[in-house]
């Protein structure tokens, strides 16, 4: 069931609004700007930080990044992120 402002009932709310839809944004994500959605998650006593595109893809992130660190399958991939894959040698 949903409330009147269109959040399911028992999701946690951070208390500010979405400039974008004036919904209230989740728990645990901030609104940066026209589509930056920022989300944090302490893992293994490390920040892991991502932004979206919008708040729900964020509030997944977050979500999932909670079950994964719950479960210990948490893995970083923030080093790849950064590894560009290229062309080796001369043609």
């Amino acid at each position: 069931m949903e409330s009147e402002a269109g959040i399911p009932e028992g999701a946690a709310v951070s208390g500010r609004l979405d400039p974008a839809t004036g919904k209230p944004l989740p728990r645990g994500v901030t609104y940066r700007g026209p589509k930056q959605y920022m989300t944090r998650k302490v893992v293994d006593g490390r920040r892991v930080q991502r932004t979206f595109s919008t708040a729900p893809q964020a509030r997944k992130w977050l979500t999932e990044t909670a079950a994964r660190a719950e479960l210990g399958q948490f893995t970083d991939t923030r080093p790849l992120d950064r590894m560009t894959v290229g062309h080796c040698g001369t043609l």
